[in-house]
């Protein structure tokens, strides 16, 4: 929703490369998970809280990405992992 809110097409381009990237590397941990594992700094608020803060700039609701970022980062948080000082902050909603 937050992409075709943006015009941005993501429909059978966007899934055939997921395919194509889980057949490429299912057995490859994703960086955060190996970030979190080695207790280095994750990347979480350029990768998802960018996306979450995307989606209230332009009003589009998005619950499963936000309790997801807020997940991630709690984690990230508890491990140590989490950069800088914690002073993130989201765009409030529109």
């Amino acid at each position: 929703r937050i992409a075709a809110a943006l015009d941005i097409d993501l429909t059978a381009e966007f899934a055939a490369k997921i395919e194509e990237d889980i057949a490429r590397t299912s057995p490859h941990k994703p960086s955060t998970l190996q970030d979190l594992e080695a207790g280095k700094p994750m990347e979480i608020d350029d990768i998802v809280g960018a996306v979450v803060e995307i989606s209230r700039l332009i009003d589009i609701e998005a619950p499963m990405i936000e309790a997801f970022y807020t997940l991630l980062r709690r984690t990230a948080e508890v491990a140590g992992c989490y950069p800088g000082d914690g002073s993130f902050t989201l765009a409030p909603r529109a």
